[in-house]
């Protein structure tokens, strides 16, 4: 029995069994590294030094990686349980490491799948919200602080409390630091989301806030637009939405100012 006729029989215990965004993230490694690298073998072929000469050819960074690995691992331990194979070879194999660089070039997107990305969304709130994301490098909760002036103004909140290692029920306040002030340029390609998020606004009002005046959170607007069928569709269905703030270096540097 190869790999690949082994998962359509076992993928479905493996899927009851896990989270349903695990369940994603796991199909999306499956059919982008495993199977076009190891589904064609035999289990009874597939070895340790198999797995790691397929990992150099798998794309993404350490993350996607680790699910492919994770993914493979559960399909062979379903086989040494079912007693296709003796043991599970990827065990064997190192995961990549977290902390490995990873240039924030290479998982930027190009100028034409921004253009692509917004093109799919919805004229309105959620489309602004991601084109503040793409041009403007502000993460979501400085997109939903932005003011409107002639240059965008995001406000960077103090340190939310952290509990201190050791005492779980014991919070403490990192050292207090001010809010600090961030002037994003309105480049070309951001103004007219822009403008037409301040028609009937303040200048002190939110800019880019929910279709009902709410607030967008990261959560909410991946619900509301369809990440997964959006990442797809331009061709990354491991993207990120703070990966979108990884474009602005090459679109346009914010010129940070201490309060």
């Amino acid at each position: 029995m190869t790999l690949d006729q082994w998962y359509d029989k076992y993928w479905p215990a493996i899927e009851s069994s896990i989270r349903p965004a695990t369940a994603r993230s796991y199909g999306v490694a499956w059919r982008l590294r495993v199977k076009p690298s190891l589904g064609r073998h035999r289990l009874d072929e597939i070895t340790a030094p198999m797995i790691e000469s397929a990992m150099v050819a798998w794309s993404g960074g350490a993350s996607a990686k680790n699910d492919a690995l994770a993914v493979l691992s559960r399909l062979l331990d379903g086989a040494r349980r079912s007693r296709f194979i003796d043991y599970n070879p990827a065990r064997e194999v190192k995961r990549p490491s977290m902390r490995e660089s990873i240039s924030p070039v290479s998982r930027a997107l190009r100028l034409e799948q921004i253009s692509t990305l917004l093109d799919l969304i919805p004229d309105g709130a959620y489309r602004r919200y991601f084109a503040a994301h793409d041009y403007t490098g502000m993460r979501g909760r400085g997109d939903c602080a932005a003011r409107w002036r002639r240059r965008l103004r995001a406000r960077r909140h103090p340190r939310q409390p952290l509990v201190e290692p050791g005492h779980a029920r014991r919070a403490h306040r990192a050292v207090a630091q001010e809010a600090q002030v961030a002037d994003v340029p309105l480049i070309d390609a951001l103004r007219p989301y822009a403008e037409a998020a301040a028609r009937g606004k303040r200048g002190s009002d939110v800019l880019f806030d929910g279709p009902d005046g709410g607030r967008l959170t990261n959560h909410n607007v991946r619900r509301a637009v369809n990440w997964q069928e959006l990442r797809e569709a331009i061709g990354r269905p491991d993207l990120g939405i703070h990966d979108l703030q990884r474009r602005t270096g090459n679109v346009t540097t914010p010129n940070q100012a201490k309060p």
